[in-house]
Protein backbone atom coordinates (compact mmCIF):
# COMPACT_ATOMS: atom_id res chain seq x y z
CA UNK A 1 0.00 0.00 0.00
CA UNK A 2 1.07 3.56 -0.61
CA UNK A 3 -0.15 5.04 2.65
CA UNK A 4 -2.77 7.01 4.50
CA UNK A 5 -5.71 8.16 2.41
CA UNK A 6 -5.32 5.34 -0.07
CA UNK A 7 -8.26 3.13 -0.99
CA UNK A 8 -8.42 -0.31 -2.55
CA UNK A 9 -10.14 -0.85 -5.90
CA UNK A 10 -10.99 -3.95 -7.91
CA UNK A 11 -11.01 -3.80 -11.70
CA UNK A 12 -12.83 -6.61 -13.51
CA UNK A 13 -12.08 -7.11 -17.20
CA UNK A 14 -13.67 -9.63 -19.57
CA UNK A 15 -11.21 -10.84 -22.20
CA UNK A 16 -12.63 -12.91 -25.06
CA UNK A 17 -10.66 -16.12 -25.63
CA UNK A 18 -8.60 -15.47 -22.50
CA UNK A 19 -5.53 -17.63 -22.12
CA UNK A 20 -2.45 -17.42 -19.92
CA UNK A 21 -0.59 -15.16 -22.37
CA UNK A 22 -3.51 -12.69 -22.63
CA UNK A 23 -3.83 -12.57 -18.84
CA UNK A 24 -0.11 -11.81 -18.50
CA UNK A 25 -0.33 -9.06 -21.17
CA UNK A 26 -3.26 -7.46 -19.33
CA UNK A 27 -1.38 -7.48 -16.01
CA UNK A 28 1.78 -6.09 -17.58
CA UNK A 29 -0.16 -3.28 -19.31
CA UNK A 30 -1.86 -2.25 -16.07
CA UNK A 31 1.38 -2.44 -14.08
CA UNK A 32 3.19 -0.26 -16.61
CA UNK A 33 0.32 2.24 -16.63
CA UNK A 34 0.30 2.49 -12.82
CA UNK A 35 4.07 2.98 -12.83
CA UNK A 36 3.79 5.74 -15.42
CA UNK A 37 1.06 7.50 -13.44
CA UNK A 38 3.22 7.29 -10.29
CA UNK A 39 6.15 8.80 -12.22
CA UNK A 40 3.82 11.69 -13.11
CA UNK A 41 3.04 12.20 -9.41
CA UNK A 42 -0.04 10.01 -9.15
CA UNK A 43 -0.84 7.93 -6.08
CA UNK A 44 -1.55 4.47 -7.49
CA UNK A 45 -0.10 0.98 -7.25
CA UNK A 46 -1.16 -2.30 -8.85
CA UNK A 47 -1.22 -4.70 -5.92
CA UNK A 48 -2.11 -7.94 -7.66
CA UNK A 49 -3.68 -9.36 -10.81
CA UNK A 50 -5.26 -12.75 -11.31
CA UNK A 51 -7.35 -14.45 -13.98
CA UNK A 52 -10.15 -16.97 -14.20
CA UNK A 53 -9.09 -18.32 -17.58
CA UNK A 54 -12.07 -20.66 -18.02
CA UNK A 55 -14.46 -17.71 -17.61
CA UNK A 56 -12.48 -15.10 -19.54
CA UNK A 57 -12.15 -12.78 -16.57
CA UNK A 58 -9.15 -10.82 -15.26
CA UNK A 59 -9.18 -9.10 -11.88
CA UNK A 60 -6.73 -6.41 -10.83
CA UNK A 61 -6.43 -5.02 -7.32
CA UNK A 62 -5.14 -1.46 -6.95
CA UNK A 63 -4.25 0.90 -4.14
CA UNK A 64 -5.05 4.45 -5.22
CA UNK A 65 -6.26 7.80 -3.98
CA UNK A 66 -9.36 7.82 -6.19
CA UNK A 67 -11.42 5.64 -8.49
CA UNK A 68 -10.49 8.06 -11.29
CA UNK A 69 -6.81 7.20 -10.86
CA UNK A 70 -7.57 3.53 -11.50
CA UNK A 71 -9.79 4.41 -14.47
CA UNK A 72 -6.90 6.43 -15.94
CA UNK A 73 -4.56 3.45 -15.49
CA UNK A 74 -6.97 1.33 -17.51
CA UNK A 75 -7.12 3.94 -20.25
CA UNK A 76 -3.36 4.40 -20.31
CA UNK A 77 -2.80 0.63 -20.37
CA UNK A 78 -5.50 0.23 -23.04
CA UNK A 79 -7.38 -2.19 -20.82
CA UNK A 80 -11.15 -1.75 -21.04
CA UNK A 81 -12.71 -2.62 -17.72
CA UNK A 82 -16.22 -3.97 -17.31
CA UNK A 83 -16.52 -3.24 -13.61
CA UNK A 84 -14.53 -0.96 -11.31
CA UNK A 85 -15.37 -0.68 -7.63
CA UNK A 86 -13.90 0.24 -4.27
CA UNK A 87 -13.42 -2.81 -2.04
CA UNK A 88 -12.50 -3.52 1.56
CA UNK A 89 -9.80 -6.13 2.17
CA UNK A 90 -9.60 -8.19 5.32
CA UNK A 91 -6.64 -10.19 6.60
Amino acid sequence: MLGIGMKTFLMETYVPELDHAAAVRTAISLSAAASELRARGGAIELLHSFAVVGEGTCFSLFSAATLGDVHRAGELGRVRHDHLVEVVCYP
